[in-house]
């Protein structure tokens, strides 16, 4: 685990370490604490995992087990307010899937079934505010570089996900970013690795927009970000 100061610049530096070691994982978080969840690990059989665990921003040190998903999943998409976290699609160690589960954020537990998005998303990302979460794109049956669709949800309510609108291009595995007003998705593959930006306002519907380019090209990229910056790494 590295953090940085998201209001400076200058290199990420050492936190601690999972209780698991992970890649493609989903990652929300309230005021108080950070939470990674699922993934695939090269340690456990099967290799996709059920496992949250959980730290707190102002201390650093290793992260604690949390309690578990409902299903296991990886290559998937977390959406949190201060409360609630959301977690959507991916992967869940045999098939690509369609489910939405969420689990609380200030008390120890497991996840609980929310719904379904509109269509089962292998990478999709997600991004939101205090009131409404938002899932970008993913990949499909059938599809090759993803799908241009947005999902959207109400994080304190439980159902199914509803069209928000499109994404300027198809893409997979892209990263994205929030403040309370406005989405940024950035990066993925579409097959091919692309840089693009696109922005929605999260609490209306209707189809992306064009904001600029990441330096380069990259897919399964991370971000955070605060009221004014996003950053991907």
């Amino acid at each position: 685990i590295q953090f940085i100061t998201i209001g400076t610049q200058g290199n990420a530096l050492d936190f601690g370490d999972l209780s698991l070691a992970r890649r493609k994982t989903a990652c929300v978080g309230s005021r108080v604490n950070a939470f990674c969840v699922g993934g695939v690990s090269p340690s456990t059989s099967p290799a996709t995992v059920n496992t949250i665990d959980t730290g707190v921003f102002a201390t650093a040190g290793n992260f604690v087990d949390h309690g578990d998903l409902t299903q296991r999943a990886d290559s998937f998409a977390g959406v949190s307010n201060d409360t609630r976290g959301v977690f959507a699609g991916g992967y869940n160690g045999s098939s690509n899937i369609n489910n939405i589960q969420f689990f609380d954020l200030s008390n120890g537990g497991g996840s609980i079934d929310f719904g379904d998005l509109t269509a089962v998303k292998l990478a999709p990302t997600g991004a939101g505010n205090a009131t409404r979460g938002i899932f970008f794109g993913g990949e499909s049956p059938g599809e090759s570089g993803g799908n241009n669709t947005i999902d959207f949800i109400t994080i304190q309510s439980t159902g199914n996900g509803v069209d928000f609108g499109d994404l300027t291009n198809k893409r997979r595995a892209p990263t994205a970013a929030s403040n309370p007003v406005r989405a940024v998705c950035m990066g993925g593959a579409t097959p091919g690795d692309t840089n693009i930006i696109d922005f929605v306002t999260i609490a209306t519907t209707g189809n992306a927009s064009d904001f600029g380019d990441l330096i380069e090209p990259r897919i399964f990229l991370g971000s955070v970000s605060s009221s004014t910056r996003a950053v991907a790494f």
